[in-house]
Parts: C-alpha cells; sequence; structure tokens
C-alpha cells in the first residue's frame, strides 16, 4: 500500500471509529421485565409523587450519592413509610444520555422500587419499567394485583 493510500484511507478509519464509539455508548437498550418478574425483583412497591433531589455525603470514603425523595401516597409491597429515599443521577448541564432515567419534581404514579445493596434504606429505579406515570397507574396495579396476593 502507498503511502498517498494510507493518507486517504487513515481518516476514514478514524471517522468510522468514532461513529461506532460514540454511537455504541450513546444509546441504552433496555430488556423488557415480565409483570411477575417486576414483582418479584421489587422489595418495594408505592405509589406516590417525586418530591425533589440533593446531593448528600453519606459513605464512609464520603463518596457523593444523589438522592431523591418520594412522597408515598400507598404501600403495595415492603415495609409502610412515609417517604422513600431513592438514587438518582445528577443531570445538571449536562446532555441528556438514554441510560439514564430522570425524574422531575412532582412526577407521580406507581413505583417498583429494588433496594440499594450497597446503602441501606436507599432503593434503586434502575430500569423504565421500575415507574409507571400517574396516568397508567390503575391498569399496571390490576394486572398485578394477583401477584402482589
Amino acid at each position: 500500500m502507498s503511502l498517498k493510500n494510507l493518507y486517504f484511507i487513515l481518516p476514514w478509519i478514524a471517522m468510522l471509529s468514532g461513529h461506532f464509539y460514540f454511537n455504541a455508548n450513546a444509546q441504552a437498550m433496555w430488556t423488557g421485565m415480565t409483570d411477575t418478574e417486576l414483582v418479584k425483583n421489587s422489595e418495594l412497591i408505592i405509589t406516590g409523587s417525586f418530591i425533589g433531589s440533593t446531593p448528600v455525603y453519606i459513605t464512609a470514603d464520603k463518596k457523593r450519592l444523589n438522592l431523591g425523595v418520594l412522597k408515598v401516597e400507598k404501600t403495595f409491597k415492603g415495609k409502610k413509610s412515609d417517604i422513600v429515599l431513592i438514587r438518582v443521577t445528577d443531570q445538571a448541564g449536562l446532555p441528556q444520555r438514554s441510560d439514564i432515567l430522570i425524574y422531575k419534581t412532582g412526577q407521580t404514579g406507581l413505583w417498583f422500587l429494588k433496594e440499594d445493596r450497597h446503602n441501606k434504606g436507599i432503593y434503586l429505579v434502575d430500569h423504565p419499567q421500575r415507574f409507571v406515570p400517574a396516568r397508567l397507574q390503575e391498569r399496571k396495579l390490576q394486572a398485578i394485583d394477583k401477584l402482589l396476593k
């Protein structure tokens, strides 16, 4: 291969490599869960509202956690409480990514929460199916009613 051909091919290789690298990291693909899996893999199932979030330093190594607060309306599975803490991702000022779940203050619905194994008393919403907006929650509650008994 001549040097002239190499100069022509290298930019194309770099462009294609960049295209595949950035596209592979820019899109999330979530595997769907059945209602049975969703209920079984949720330690806490509630209806409630997201009332806000804040960064806190609660671990021994002073690692920052962003915690969201849910005001509980009704508990269907798990320990009853007035509020629940969930881990959220701080996306302020950053481009939105498809692998990050973002909740807004006042967002209300049905929450299927998974316990954070590393931080006792904190829950995860690590899949889009773990939150069902209020307008759809009655249909979902009917679908999982037998699974909750």
